[in-house]
């Protein structure tokens, strides 16, 4: 993991996506790396997650790329789907990024990934939606030549994102997977998908195939290119027009939310130390999203045009 997010860094990788990532025992918790944020499993029930079960993905954002409440996080309600929506800017849709582990022989995890992309849709306009991560599912779109398996929870994965108009993107035939003894065939389990607003952002998607970004891993790396922000020295960043906000909306609105944040996390305080902290982790993002939800919809910005001082 060390490694592979030092090299992330190096070559100006902005979001890396990890399934079955190291877990640190006395925590629990997988590595966190200065310089960049990690996105959790985020539940609506907290209740509901397992503190004997970790996550088997997590999803790391840059912070010099995406600064303050650039990311939103959407709940999965699935302790191996990571959901993040990168606010939209500069007249680009917001794009959802999902993130997944896959444990082969249930659909569960198809399941709760239908209900994020409704639910996505319905709350961004026209968003673009990207579902990548370790499906461990065998079909004839994608699997290598000669490669004959298909398993059924594929072709429920693909009539599922077919409803919501997703289609393959990454390269089919090229393997993904070859254990390290050798003795399995070299297969295609790793994989992205995206509806037709994400095609058209994302103008690279390629298997590492000659493993320049493996890590000591048996799987290759799907590295992609999408259109979404400006260099980050070329952002301009107007100012919040704090005279003009609305405070009664403002406070109303805090005044309904934040309890409810408290609330679900003072449930917790009698479960296990590993449950309290992953519960400690989300109430405090909740807190950000909710807080940076609510300026954004209160209080204006000022136009920055060429003549404006800054």
């Amino acid at each position: 993991m060390h490694s592979l997010i030092n090299s992330a860094s190096e070559q100006d990788f902005e979001l890396v996506f990890v399934q079955e990532p190291h877990i640190i025992k006395h925590t629990g918790m997988p590595s966190s790396f200065p310089g960049w944020r990690p996105f959790f499993p985020a539940f609506d029930n907290l209740e509901a997650v397992d503190p004997e079960l970790s996550s088997r993905a997590i999803t790391y954002a840059s912070l010099s790329r995406f600064p303050g409440s650039t990311i939103e996080t959407i709940p999965s309600n699935h302790r191996d789907i990571v959901a993040i929506a990168v606010r939209p800017i500069n007249e680009l849709p917001a794009i959802i990024f999902i993130n997944i582990y896959n444990q082969k022989g249930s659909n569960t995890t198809t399941d709760h990934l239908s209900t994020i992309i409704r639910q996505s849709e319905r709350k961004y306009d026209s968003p673009a939606i990207i579902v990548l991560g370790d499906f461990n599912l065998h079909h004839e779109l994608w699997n290598p030549q000669d490669y004959e398996a298909v398993d059924s929870g594929a072709d429920y994965l693909l009539d599922t994102l077919s409803t919501h108009g997703l289609e393959l993107r990454s390269e089919p035939g090229i393997p993904t997977y070859e254990h390290w003894s050798g003795q399995t065939s070299s297969t295609t389990i790793d994989l992205v998908f995206t509806n037709a607003i994400g095609r058209d952002l994302m103008f690279e998607c390629s298997t590492d195939s000659n493993g320049q970004h493996d890590h000591v891993s048996d799987h290759r790396a799907i590295t992609h290119q999408t259109l979404g922000f400006l260099p980050l020295s070329q952002q301009p960043r107007p100012p919040r027009i704090w005279d003009k906000a609305d405070w009664d909306s403002i406070t109303s609105s805090l005044q309904e939310k934040i309890p409810h944040i408290n609330t679900k996390f003072s449930q917790s305080t009698h479960s296990s130390p590993s449950l309290q902290r992953r519960h400690l982790d989300h109430a405090a993002q909740s807190l950000i999203d909710t807080i940076a939800d609510i300026i954004n919809k209160h209080v204006p910005t000022a136009d920055i045009g060429p003549r404006t001082k800054r």
